[in-house]
């Protein structure tokens, strides 16, 4: 985790490692983590240790890091760190997930298939899988694995089963007759013109480009609930995964949040600027929002902003999103300033910068170990979020690539522009280079479609 400041004074490694001995008064200044391994190392980790009290192992695992981190293991020192300190489990734990996801995303990516849609891509999202139990297998199966939920700049709505390459329009308006068969309904639909959708399991929500209206679907119920409505065009709109809050706003320079319980508009903020990004905290009522030269954290139950950041380079914010992690202390925001930063919005301060993009970042997915992100120079790259270093550049689009999300267990989608979107597999190669079949390239052969 992160380790805010503790009291006045600083221990400076060199000076600890020249003559050891514990600060006077046994006060310490813990330095933010951030600035990746090296830091941790040298500065802020000797100052926690001293400061626990564990002087004599912390100066012996000083020593064997500073070796490892001029050799290139810098992945494998906190694992030994805790062994080191007698923590085996925490550090092993650690390191595994860490390992296991990094190695997943070092291999290199490859299109395993492109999908032709007749409009931009504006929004990808994945439905949470069923796991059932499979007799022929003897194991347990993912029944919707394969399913890919496109969003475009109107109605309707495509779901796509990856594996068959199966396509299901789902309509966003509603029939006189509500028991109509789905042929009828998809000749008498007709197309919507939005700014901004959010998808999630059971609902659909959209802004109207003519009206301004945010228009909630239930999908159960196949019924539209008019919420409310912006002053003018809605540039941004998120929901979280449950379905239960949602957050707009736009060139009105007032961010909405809506009750979807209740179907009713449950506070608004007035931070005068336009907005071009927001975010919903998965848990707790709180809602993000990037303008054009802040970072805004407001709390939806007393209506009173947490938090306002401005950033170094006064650019315009593009995407928000909540670190799923460490939601309450920790946002990713990137965008016009070609990078994307990690910030403690508690403190204020920046915990990691993630350099690499050349255009506009328009979309980021936070995850436990990566960062996946999407950029105007027609590219997605994917950061370690630990020490802020590009893994691997994913290069597959012809124009603009404007969101990217999550296909378990090892699956990346991209889409953009160029009116198509791009399902990437990392498949582990043999020593000639061949390609070792996965799991999710037999997923086609267990029959797991859209049921």
């Amino acid at each position: 985790g992160n380790f805010v400041e503790i009291s006045r004074d600083f221990l400076d490694f060199e000076a600890a490692m020249a003559s050891p001995r514990e600060p006077e008064g046994g006060d310490v200044k813990i330095r933010e983590i951030g600035k990746g391994w090296n830091g941790l190392d040298s500065g802020s980790f000797y100052s926690i240790m001293v400061y626990i009290g564990h002087l004599p192992d912390v100066l012996r695992c000083m020593r064997t890091c500073k070796n490892w981190s001029k050799n290139g293991q810098k992945p494998r020192i906190w694992a030994e760190m805790c062994d080191r300190l007698g923590w085996p489990p925490l550090g092993r734990t650690w390191f595994l997930q860490k390992f296991r996801d990094i190695k997943l995303f070092s291999r290199p990516g490859v299109i395993e298939n492109t999908f032709e849609v007749g409009q931009p891509v504006m929004k990808l999202y994945c439905p949470t899988q069923i796991q059932l139990y499979s007799w022929r297998y003897g194991r347990k199966t993912a029944v919707n694995r394969n399913l890919i939920t496109v969003a475009q700049t109107s109605s309707p709505l495509q779901v796509w089963d990856v594996g068959t390459k199966w396509c299901r329009t789902q309509h966003c308006t509603e029939t006189e007759n509500e028991d109509e068969d789905a042929k009828t309904e998809a000749k008498r639909g007709t197309t919507i013109p939005w700014t901004a959708v959010a998808i999630s399991d059971s609902k659909v929500l959209f802004a109207e480009s003519k009206t301004c209206n945010i228009v909630a679907r239930d999908l159960s119920r196949s019924k539209n609930y008019t919420l409310g409505r912006h002053a003018s065009t809605v540039t941004c709109l998120e929901m979280n995964s449950a379905g239960t809050l949602a957050v707009s706003g736009g060139y009105d320079k007032a961010v909405r949040v809506w009750d979807l319980k209740q179907l009713t508009q449950k506070c608004k903020f007035d931070v005068g600027s336009r907005m071009w990004a927001v975010g919903v905290h998965p848990d707790a009522p709180r809602v993000a929002a990037g303008t054009d030269d802040a970072i805004y954290v407001m709390n939806t139950e007393n209506g009173k902003i947490l938090t306002k950041i401005f950033p170094p380079k006064n650019e315009t914010i593009m995407t928000v999103k909540f670190d799923p992690a460490q939601p309450d202390s920790f946002l990713f925001a990137g965008g016009y300033d070609k990078e994307l930063r990690l910030w403690n919005y508690i403190t204020g301060q920046c915990v990691q910068v993630f350099k690499g993009h050349t255009g506009v970042v328009f979309d980021c997915l936070p995850m436990a170990n990566v960062l996946i992100s999407c950029s105007r120079d027609k590219t997605t790259r994917i950061y370690d979020r630990h020490t802020g270093e590009c893994v691997q550049e994913l290069k597959g689009h012809d124009m603009d690539v404007k969101c990217c999300t999550y296909l378990k267990p090892d699956r990346i989608v991209t889409g953009g522009f160029d009116l198509k979107f791009n399902i990437w597999s990392f498949p582990s190669r043999t020593e000639n280079g061949e390609v070792i079949e996965t799991e999710a390239s037999r997923t086609a052969e267990e029959g797991c479609s859209i049921q």
